[in-house]
This record gives C-alpha cells, structure tokens and sequence, in this order.
C-alpha cells in the first residue's frame, strides 16, 4: 500500500522543519565555539588595529613650522569604535550578518596624540666685514736662543704702519725703541766692529729684572729668515749705558760672523732688539726693527802655488815702486813697496835660510823697516803674472827712521840677507821718496 500524497507532502515538510532547526542550532553552536576559541586572536588583532591608529595620528598630525601655530585635530580613538555595538548587517558595508546575542568588546582607551614636534629652524649667521691680521711667511716658527746651532727660521711679520719698520716674533709694548744705523755700512774688510745702540723709554739705565736681559738679532731680509741673536744675553755687563741720555750700546765685533749675516753674502738686514726671559728662554718685548745694507764681502784672494826655491843669492834686484823722489799722498800710513829680482821670474824663493828685506833710513845709516824680518817673510807677496815681489807697511809713520824724523825725505832699498846670523848678500840700488809734514 503506497502513501498518499497529502502524507508525503506533509512528512517533506516536517523534514525540511527539522533540518532547518538543526541548521540553525549547529550554525549558533559554531559562533558559540569560534567567539570561545578566537577571542584570543580578537585581543592580538585589537593591539594591532591601536598601533596602526596611532601611527596614522602621528604621521598625518599637523607640523609646527617657524612662524605657525600648530593646530592638533582630535580624532575618535579605537576604544569607541570597538565599544560600539553593530546594529545591523547595514552597519558594515559589504558584510552580511545574522541577529543573534551580541558581544561587547572593551579596550583600554589610547593616550591622546601627541603633536610632532617642530622641526628646528635655520637661522644664518649674520656677515661680517674680515679684519685684518698678520699674515705668516712660509711656514711659522720660532727665535732661536744664543748659543744654537745656526738655522732658517720662519717667524710670523707683521708690517706697521710706519714705513719701513717691520715687527718680528715677539710682542711689542713699544718702549724699546731703535737709534738708526748709517743706512750703509762702510768698513774696511778686514774690520766688522759695529755698535748697535737702543733706548728703554723712561728706564734711563735702569738694569732689567732678575732673570732677562737684552739680545740684539739680525736676519737678511728675505724669505725664509727670522731673527737669529749675536750676542749671550746672558752676558749683559757688554751692554754700555750712557747715563746721560740712557743710550744703551752693544759692539758687535765681527759682524761678518754672526748667525744671521753668515747665512748670506751681504745685502739688506733687519736688526732689532729683545727683552727676553733667559731661562727658559722666551721673548717678553721686542723693538719694531729696522734695516741696514752690508756690502758683500771681497772675494778670496787666487792663493798663490808655493814656489820653488832657488840655489843662486846672485843677480840684480831692481826697485819698482815708489817711484824715486815720488811723494806720498799727506796723512797716509800704508804703504806698499814693490821690486823684481833677476833670480825669480817665476816667484821663486831665495834658498833656505834666505829673505828679502825692507830698509828706509833719512841719514846715513839704513834700518829696517818691517821688523824681524826672519819672522816676517811670510808678509811679502809676489805676483806670478808680472814676477814682482811686495810688501805692505801698515803704518809707515811707525817705522823707526820715519818715527824718529817725522816728515821729509828717505830713502829706500831692498836687500837680499842671510837671516841667522844676519848678513848681506845683495844690495839694490837705493831710491828717494818723500813724505809730507814736520
């Protein structure tokens, strides 16, 4: 017996009941289970949603700029938005839902955003007009103490306003003050003795104190040199004070051989003086320096091969200057005397224990006139280009003959002698000269 169909019809639809309800309650089951299982996901994904909130504030936040105010929007923070319960399916755009026991979630409220702080603001410094300053030579350096090794130094110059006058390694207080040189300095050159003179302003001749002293320097005006001392600062009883103007003076004794003229041959210097601490060494004051100009030295005499000597005392000597009854020059004191000997063309010398000598006498007995001759032979000089021989009276007035008689008329020759024990080998013919005065 087959069902009716109203049966059927009524037991598909009680089925259909029954599978819907079951649906159903399995469908709540499940969001039971997922909202006990995930719940903590929910909090993990919430601290995440806080930290990518507060980032946007930061980022998006207005900056102070200088010369701004800032202004700070206050947005919802993501506690409301999670404590705000879903009404509806609507509520959230795309997503669908179904009404059901709703669960409230409750997050610990952010902190307000913090505005950004300003970035900080350039502000230029203002120009400046360049002052002046002194500029180095090339490459700066240092005095060097008396009694070092002698050295190029390279000191910082400053130039005054005074035309000519140069400052050099040293503080100025300007109470030292120079007593100029002749411009150029004219010396024989066999004598270099210089006085450099200075004043200490309102010290008279007042000694420095313990401790220092006065150092004079030189240095050729060039680059590359610095002052360089010519003196033991230490030694300062060689300092002479005037005590009537309080003109201190220093004598140089052979200029030629101080550090910073040896260093180059003559031209322009610069000189100054220096109150210096001794020990340690330091410069406490220095005078503006000042210039001078030195004539380079003569050059070193061609020296002369050693000649030969010769066996023969013979032959002629002739006399060749001064010329007979020639008068010297009034007030002259050297006096060169030239003659040729026959035996010497060449320069040779007389034999071994022979010598040449000078005699000038008024009367009628000769007398030398160079004073040991044996001593002096290295004095005469001959010239191998003519073959004459010479000799240089330093100061004819202090010959005997000329000294015992003054001025008026002498004569002169040249003698060829054994010099130990003396006696004559050969004899000139003797000439007159004549020798102003009394």
């Amino acid at each position: 017996m087959e069902p009716s169909p109203d049966f059927t019809e009524e037991l598909s639809s009680k089925q259909r009941i029954r599978a819907v309800i079951i649906f159903v309650a399995l469908f709540i089951f499940a969001c039971v289970v997922c909202a006990i299982l995930f719940r903590p996901a929910l909090g993990e994904a919430e601290g995440l949603a806080r930290d990518l909130l507060s980032q946007w504030f930061e980022s998006t936040a207005t900056p102070d700029f200088p010369h701004s105010t800032p202004t700070v929007v206050r947005t919802p923070t993501s506690s409301s938005l999670f404590n705000t319960p879903v009404t509806s399916a609507s509520s959230v755009r795309g997503l669908s839902a179904v009404e059901g026991p709703r669960a409230t979630f409750t997050l610990p409220s952010l902190p307000p955003p913090v505005a950004a702080t300003p970035s900080p603001t350039f502000t230029p410094f203002p120009s400046t007009a360049p002052t002046a300053a002194y500029t180095p030579t090339i490459t700066p350096g240092t005095v060097v103490p008396v009694g070092s090794p002698i050295a190029l130094i390279l000191t910082p110059t400053l130039a005054s306003a005074s035309s000519g006058v140069v400052i050099e390694g040293g503080p100025v207080k300007g109470d030292i003050e120079l007593i100029e040189l002749p411009a150029t300095l004219e010396f024989d050159q066999e004598t270099i003795r210089v006085e450099f003179k200075w004043l200490w302003k309102d010290k008279g001749c007042q000694s420095p104190p313990e401790g220092q002293g006065f150092e004079i320097r030189i240095w050729p005006e060039r680059p590359g040199f610095g002052p360089l001392g010519v003196m033991d600062a230490s030694d300062q009883d060689a300092i002479f004070c005037d005590a009537t103007g309080g003109a201190r003076m220093y004598e140089v004794g052979n200029l030629r051989g101080a550090p910073g003229v040896m260093a180059v041959d003559g031209g322009v210097f610069r000189w100054d003086v220096a109150l210096v601490q001794l020990d340690p060494y330091e410069v406490l004051n220095v005078a503006p320096s000042r210039s001078f100009y030195l004539p380079p030295s003569a050059p070193a005499p061609t020296p002369t091969p050693t000649p030969f000597r010769v066996a023969s005392t013979g032959g002629k000597i002739d006399l060749i200057e001064p010329q007979n009854a020639q008068t010297l020059p009034d007030g002259v004191e050297k006096v060169e005397f030239r003659w040729r000997w026959s035996e010497a063309a060449a320069c040779e010398l007389p034999p071994q224990g022979y010598g040449f000598e000078l005699r000038i006498w008024a009367d009628f007995i000769p007398m030398g006139a160079m004073g040991n001759a044996a001593e002096n032979q290295s004095q005469i000089f001959c010239d191998p280009g003519s073959g004459l021989f010479s000799y240089q009276v330093p100061n004819i007035n202090l010959t005997p003959a000329v000294k015992e008689n003054g001025g008026g008329d002498y004569r002169w020759d040249v003698v060829l002698a054994r010099l130990e024990p003396y006696s004559l080998t050969l004899l000139s013919e003797a000439r007159v000269f004549r020798l102003p005065g009394d």
